[in-house]
């Protein structure tokens, strides 16, 4: 076998070294040729079979195949050519015939004849191009076959899985909570859902379980919001029936750090001659020190009427140390002043000390030895304190929720801050001096959460000759409810209707938000207030702010459009319909205004 280029066979059929046939073979088109009739064919008259075999294997449509003998000059093809005949080198690899260029294969047979193949290099791998196009065709086709059958199983086995998912978080973000992603397979997706169905029953018991949290809690504050008032009904007097006595004024208060609190006090007659003082603070915060604070007014309340201080104390301590499992222990003062003599006899079990303002004095520290607290030991015995109060002088009981607030740098209010606060107001009136403590005690802390309960009570023995009570405080609109709770004090005393007390507070705040912002063109000053309920009430604003005359400032137009009165004037026209009369002098460089109702 002969292979010339990379598809012209030759093969021999014989076994011998003479053989007797060939088999030609061209691409995929053959022939079987007698090798010994080649030399006859011509004379055989077997041409036109021959020529016809020949043409049979043709490669490609426009080549040619050749059969002739160089000896004897003579070309079998689809005709009879003389080897001139033939327009190209026959010994050529390759050459050009009309514009065309072939490419020429040979074959040297053993008889000497020559076979030629002649293919146009264009066509040469037609068929090679062909079957590659139908290959490619054929991997196009199994290509996207193989891409429908993935988009298929993708589509199943991911993206109806991930819908399914989608649709399913989709109805658990709308709050859907009872939605079970029904998701069987074992992949990340259906684990993926396993942990949403997981995520939204854990979510969904959290949330019942915060419900029920949020409902029990409020359950709690609303009982707690109920004790509270309960507490504070326990602690809440009727200041003004006490203070409808002229020989002496009281006032007290009470901040618990939490709903309920654990501090108390309270003041009451025994007789005519009589007003016990109590003021007392249970260790603990909240609920418990709050029903051990109730446990010991009721104490006090009822053993008080025919016992000394000292026995007094004696008894409730007996009484709360029995069944005191929980060790609650109570720091107290309790003090009995005799109207007509001035003495206070008091008992200190373990309380921080009072202070002492006498008439033209400034607050003291009472030098007292305070003794063994209640509810610890049941045997305890106390000693009985004295001292005098004169007319204008003033007491100050506090709990350590004062002294110990603290601020943001963890530092104590103190007691040296107290006193200088004490000292600061003074001249203030019961009612007036724990609205003002308070408001340093807030100004201290700057915010800072509450640590302890506190309250304060105060007791101011009047003079005989006092007339009015008055204050003074910077003119500043943040002093405001300092003076109208002043104000809101002396004004029950004379028991006005609502609507009465309204007009009261609200030309009170008028005048001075006035002044306040007028009087001194933020240069800053004081006002004094003074209050006196002989006939009626008379309040009276003193300033020495620039000029000013209220009583002369014409009254606004009501019937002219809001838009073309003159600005101010309204506040003071109000005042002068809220009240009985408006007065104004200028004495001393003093503005001095005074309103009255009765």
């Amino acid at each position: 076998m002969v292979v010339i280029g990379a598809s012209f066979t030759v093969y021999s059929l014989a076994t011998t070294a003479n053989y007797k046939r060939l088999r030609i073979e061209i691409f995929e088109k053959s022939i079987d040729i007698e090798a010994e009739k080649i030399n006859k064919i011509i004379t055989e008259n077997e041409k036109d079979d021959f020529i016809e075999k020949l043409l049979s294997i043709k490669p490609t449509r426009n080549s040619s195949v050749l059969l002739y003998s160089p000896d004897k000059n003579y070309v079998v093809s689809d005709g009879t050519f003389t080897k001139e005949n033939i327009p190209w080198d026959i010994n050529s690899d390759s050459f050009i015939y009309k514009n065309q260029k072939y490419r020429h294969f040979i074959y040297y047979l053993d008889n000497g004849w020559l076979l030629s193949v002649q293919i146009p290099e264009n066509e040469m791998f037609t068929q090679v191009t062909r079957q590659n196009i139908i290959f490619s065709t054929i991997m196009e086709i199994s290509f996207g076959l193989l891409l429908v059958l993935v988009f298929l199983l993708i589509s199943r086995f991911i993206n109806a899985p991930i819908k399914k998912l989608t649709k399913g978080v989709s109805q658990i973000a709308l709050g859907n909570l009872d939605m079970k992603i029904d998701i069987d397979s074992k992949d990340e997706i259906g684990q993926l859902a396993k942990t949403f169905n997981k995520m939204t029953s854990d979510l969904k018991k959290s949330i019942d379980e915060n419900v029920h949290e949020r409902e029990e809690k409020k359950r709690i504050n609303t009982e707690l919001s109920i004790a509270r008032e309960i507490q504070l009904s326990f602690l809440k007097k009727n200041v003004m029936e006490f203070n409808q006595r002229n020989e002496f004024e009281i006032f007290a208060d009470m901040n618990a750090a939490k709903e309920v609190g654990g501090d108390i006090y309270d003041f009451f007659l025994i007789d005519n001659d009589n007003l016990a003082v109590f003021i007392a603070d249970v260790s603990g915060k909240g609920i418990p020190a709050s029903l051990f604070m109730v446990r010991t007014k009721t104490l006090i309340n009822n053993i008080s009427y025919d016992k000394s201080p000292k026995e007094v104390l004696e008894a409730v301590n007996k009484s709360l140390s029995v069944n005191n499992d929980a060790c609650i222990f109570v720091t107290a003062i309790f003090g009995v002043y005799n109207i007509k003599t001035g003495k206070f006899t008091f008992v200190n079990a373990g309380h921080n000390p009072p202070l002492l303002k006498k008439k033209d004095g400034l607050f003291e520290y009472i030098n007292t030895k305070p003794q063994l607290v209640l509810a610890v030991m049941n045997d305890t015995k106390y000693n009985e304190e004295e001292i005098i109060l004169g007319k204008g002088d003033t007491l100050y009981f506090y709990t350590d929720g004062v002294t110990e607030a603290m601020n943001a740098e963890k530092e104590l209010f103190g007691e040296d801050r107290l006193k200088e606060a004490l000292n600061k107001y003074r001249s203030s009136y019961p009612n007036d001096l724990i609205y003002c403590i308070k408001g340093e005690v807030d100004n201290f802390t700057k915010g800072a959460e509450q640590s302890d309960d506190i309250a304060m009570l105060s007791l101011r023995i009047n003079d005989d000759n006092q007339t009015e009570k008055q204050i003074s405080v910077d003119a500043e609109t943040k002093q405001l409810n300092r003076v109208l709770n002043f104000i809101t004090c002396e004004s029950k005393k004379l028991k006005f209707n609502d609507e009465i007390q309204n007009k009261i507070e609200m030309a009170a705040e008028e005048i001075f938000t006035n002044i306040a912002n007028y009087a001194y063109n933020n240069e800053g000053g004081k006002v004094k207030i003074s209050v006196s309920i002989a006939d009626g009430i008379k309040i009276t604003f003193e300033d020495t702010g620039s000029p000013f005359n209220p009583t002369e400032h014409p009254a606004p137009d009501l019937d002219k459009p809001i838009k073309d009165r003159e600005i101010g004037g309204l506040g003071l026209f109000m005042v002068k319909k809220l009240m009985d009369s408006v007065e104004y002098t200028r004495e001393n460089d003093r503005n001095i205004l005074i309103i009255r109702k009765k």
